[in-house]
């Protein structure tokens, strides 16, 4: 439509006209990534899109651009996910948030993600507060959780990183680490093959207990029995035998000279 009235022939009676207008992306018939502005085109249905988004009449402008943005979120962890750790081992956890976005015309993303971590702090003491990388994204402990928020501008990555050091085998919970973050208010779901949770076993054998050092009787306490008196009084029922024999043969041979 170029904004001017229809024209009715002589001797023909006025009718309704119908304009069925079609949308269009220019350039590509498909959706634009979140790396570029999202432009739409109307058209009289029948004719082709423009190439580009550029207004024909400043008044009756027939086309739009949103300029969109869009966070990728990641989480990772040294050692790496699956990894068994040990009692006094360190894992250092790594949020990432990436604005997708190279469109300079964007807004900045909003960021409101959570970490949970009830699973992990029940084997683990959280002995590195989390550290962001750029002031635009702030970081707060709260409880068994890690919020994040702030923005991020097209183009940009953001970083919190975080320390837990595993536990003593006494202090131990399931013997297994393993938290996912999410979107703030969403269930927090670890599924198959995502990059927004990490698992590790807590593996190896609880030391041994102390050995307990040998009591010492008190007074009027016999000390307990052991082998090491069998030998002296097996020595002296033997001497007493051999004393005895020599005596009986002395009676002996006295009594062979008297006679």
């Amino acid at each position: 439509m170029d904004g001017r009235l229809p024209t009715v022939a002589a001797g023909r009676r006025p009718g309704r006209l119908t304009h069925t207008p079609t949308a269009h992306f220019p350039g590509d018939s498909s959706l634009p990534s979140e790396s570029s502005p999202l432009s739409k085109a109307c058209c009289p249905k029948g004719e082709a899109p423009p190439t580009t988004c550029a207004p024909t009449d400043p008044e009756r402008p027939h086309y739009t651009v949103n300029h969109v943005s869009d966070v990728a979120v990641t989480k990772s962890s040294d050692p790496g996910t699956g990894t068994a750790v040990q009692p006094g081992q360190e894992v250092t956890y790594t949020l990432t948030f990436t604005n997708r976005s190279t469109d300079p015309d964007a807004a900045p993303v909003g960021v409101d993600y959570t970490d949970h971590m009830a699973d992990v702090l029940d084997d683990a003491h959280l002995t590195a507060q989390p550290a962001t990388s750029h002031d635009d994204l702030t970081a707060a402990v709260d409880g068994d959780t890690i919020r994040v928020t702030g923005s991020i501008a097209p183009g940009e990555t953001r970083t919190v990183i975080y320390t837990v050091t595993v536990k003593a085998h006494d202090e131990l919970g399931n013997q297994l680490l393993g938290n996912v973050v999410a979107v703030t208010g969403e269930a927090p779901t670890c599924a198959e093959g995502t990059a927004l949770c990490t698992e590790h076993g807590v593996s190896g054998t609880p030391p041994p207990g102390p050995t307990d050092p040998p009591s010492t009787p008190g007074p009027g306490r016999p000390l307990p029995s052991t082998g090491a008196t069998v030998a002296p009084a097996l020595t002296l029922v033997a001497l007493l035998s051999l004393a005895g024999g020599a005596l009986v043969a002395a009676q002996r041979r006295d009594a062979r000279r008297a006679a």
